[in-house]
């Protein structure tokens, strides 16, 4: 399985025309990602939820590599900035297609996939 991943993300990093290596179904917030992962459980997950000036907060007055590793959490789940979706590509508008149409005859692990495979 991890060979036929790097196959496609060479192919994908290589061919301009590749908007990005994620399958759609595989695009998912992070509320759907615990809702699929309690449904694999077949139970409630309990959840926390945190004010982003918290979060701000513990980052100032967390030590290294504490402090950096909350800043990632930060910047990706609550920074305004935009997110590492998709990669720059030299394909113009519209002509750029996600990977797995370029190439259909390579196998992909969807997250449910994934999940699966940690039970």
């Amino acid at each position: 399985m991890r060979r036929i991943r790097v196959q496609v993300a060479i192919k994908t990093v290589e061919d301009p025309r590749t908007l990005n290596m994620r399958p759609q179904e595989n695009l998912c917030s992070l509320d759907r990602l615990v809702a699929l992962w309690e449904n694999k459980l077949g139970k409630t997950l309990e959840k926390s939820y945190v004010c982003e000036e918290e979060i701000v907060k513990k980052i100032q007055e967390s030590p290294s590599p504490l402090n950096f590793q909350l800043g990632v959490v930060h910047w990706t789940l609550l920074s305004k900035e935009p997110k590492l979706r998709e990669k720059p590509t030299g394909a113009s508008a519209g002509e750029e297609v996600e990977a797995t149409e370029l190439y259909p005859d390579m196998k992909y692990i969807t997250v449910e996939e994934y999940l699966d495979s940690l039970l």
